[in-house]
């Protein structure tokens, strides 16, 4: 009985990630090209298939498992842009500080979760349509991101944590995240080649 629970959930986690993924990847191809979801067929199967596999992702029940599990990670490939990249500074009393990693699995996982909090600020999800179907996907993206908020901004409160308690900080400690925006190849040149950061969020923390 065990082996057959075990199988059952292998099975339903593997096909969650599945449907997670082609669900994703459609839905990324028709917004990044603006495809009219009518204009055939296809279009007109692949956008019914997303109403259905859409409708059980985003119950309450199977968000929850999405994000503890990391099956809502969204293995289905479609990029016409790189990840955004940027930085998060450490500020107490007027100085930068620089946390402390004791492995480099440590630096490359901060890396990551460095782009997925500016992925989420900067990729907040809204249809602007007053159609029911669309009002209900608006409420139903709205309460996604309400759950990303609290959850990014709970990783955000331990992290300020752990940077007070490895610096020995008595006071509030400020969190800024940052975008890096890369010049252009028209700006591009001897006087602009760093590019720079857009400041998307700052956060105050103290124990």
């Amino acid at each position: 009985m065990k082996y057959i629970i075990i199988i059952l959930l292998a099975f339903f986690h593997l096909s969650f990630m599945v449907v997670n993924s082609i669900d994703r990847t459609i839905l990324s191809y028709f917004d990044f090209y603006q495809v009219d979801k009518s204009a055939n067929k296809i279009n007109k199967d692949l956008n019914s298939f997303c109403t259905v596999t859409s409708k059980f992702i985003y119950l309450t029940p199977c968000m929850y498992y999405a994000r503890y599990t990391g099956a809502d990670c969204g293995y289905g490939f479609f990029a016409p842009n790189v990840l955004s990249s940027g930085a998060m500074s450490f500020v107490y009393k007027n100085k930068n500080i620089i946390p402390k990693f004791s492995t480099y699995e440590g630096k490359v996982r901060f890396s990551s979760l460095i782009s997925n909090f500016i992925s989420h600020t900067v990729n907040k999800s809204s249809i602007n349509t007053d159609t029911a179907e669309i009002k209900h996907k608006n409420q139903v993206y709205k309460n996604i991101d309400d759950l990303n908020d609290k959850y990014y901004d709970l990783v955000m409160k331990n992290i300020a944590a752990k940077v007070i308690v490895d610096n020995f900080c008595t006071d509030t400690i400020t969190i800024k995240l940052f975008m890096y925006e890369f010049p252009n190849l028209k700006k591009y040149g001897p006087h602009d080649t760093k590019g720079s950061y857009i400041p998307l969020k700052q956060n105050r923390f103290s124990i």
